[in-house]
């Protein structure tokens, strides 16, 4: 996202998290870099508008969340899902 951002400072980027951890993470760093061009959510991207468990891995990789649950040290981690389309429809 701030690779994107920085690249085309006149366009609005739309980033995605629904990690609450991995978005905080991307508050702040969204926040240091000051851009004000990256609107951040706190949820998935999927092709309808549901609820969805996250396993998230805890210690050994941040980095490999998902919505399959995986071997190893993971808990669950509720996360809202919505449409691309809609997160994108304020910004035609």
């Amino acid at each position: 996202s701030m690779l994107t951002a920085r690249l085309a400072p006149d366009a609005t980027v739309i980033a995605v998290e629904p990690s609450r951890e991995n978005f905080s993470l991307l508050t702040h760093n969204i926040a240091s870099n000051r851009f004000t061009n990256i609107v951040p959510f706190n949820l998935g991207a999927g092709a309808t508008a549901t609820e969805a468990s996250l396993y998230v891995h805890e210690d050994d990789n941040p980095g490999a969340h998902s919505l399959r649950k995986a071997a190893g040290d993971v808990t669950e981690e509720k996360s809202t899902i919505k449409p691309l389309d809609s997160l994108l429809a304020p910004y035609d």
